[in-house]
């Protein structure tokens, strides 16, 4: 597998195609795509939102397969945000009945803050936050700085 850069409209369309309530896309965006071995595009993630005085940057993400979802893709994914644009701090939202990616946002050291009716008046939704402290101190931003390393 491997990253698809400046091809933003089309992972934008996969990305917002695959995730509820966003059939007009995200805006002013980056997009990221995953690649299968088929050159298949299986995952994408929108970078948008970016409000430089801050220093934050929301995402959004979707796939077909969870295949595309290595250690190494993701501090890509990451160091993309935290290292190439500068951010302090990285924002994502989602339903609050997607308890698989909440156990995966938690696992990479994401703080959770629940929001009633986000998604509307009946689908409560969850605003996750990851800086970029608390990403260098998280085991695969380590584990990534050693594998480099050596």
């Amino acid at each position: 597998m491997r990253l698809l850069y400046g091809h933003d409209a089309e992972v934008e369309r996969f990305v917002a195609s695959l995730v509820p309530g966003c059939p007009e896309g995200f805006g002013a965006s980056r997009c990221v795509g995953v690649i299968d071995k088929d050159g298949r595009l299986i995952a994408g993630w929108a970078w948008h939102g970016w409000n430089p005085h801050a220093g934050t940057i929301e995402f959004s993400g979707a796939s077909i397969s969870p295949r595309w979802m290595t250690r190494k893709i993701l501090h890509e994914l990451f160091a993309y945000a935290f290292d190439g644009v500068g951010c302090q701090m990285i924002v994502t939202r989602n339903s609050a009945s997607n308890a698989r990616l909440h156990k995966q946002l938690a696992d990479f050291g994401f703080t959770r803050i629940e929001f009633p009716r986000l998604f509307g008046r009946n689908e409560d939704g969850v605003v996750w936050h990851l800086t970029d402290t608390a990403w260098k101190q998280s085991r695969y931003y380590v584990e990534a700085k050693s594998a480099n390393a050596a």
